[in-house]
């Protein structure tokens, strides 16, 4: 799971540290400071806020896919 603490949609971070301690041998929590509720995206879209700035909100997505393309790697060898 990816979260961000600056998610002004809902409290992403709060749910993904919950479900990370309930569910610790199948779960990763990625939370990253500054990141708002959406990828590659500005603080609000469409009029609705979204959080984080469009500088984090990308770089937080790029992080996101080099850890996504690394998990199928080991996933599916």
């Amino acid at each position: 799971m990816f979260a961000g603490d600056d998610d002004l949609m809902w409290p992403a971070d709060t749910a993904a540290k919950n479900i990370k301690e309930k569910r610790p041998e199948k779960t990763e929590a990625f939370i990253y400071e500054g990141f708002g509720h959406s990828f590659f995206s500005e603080r609000s879209f469409s009029g609705i806020l979204a959080g984080g700035t469009l500088e984090r909100n990308v770089e937080v997505g790029e992080e996101s896919i080099e850890i996504i393309l690394d998990r199928l790697k080991k996933w599916h060898k």
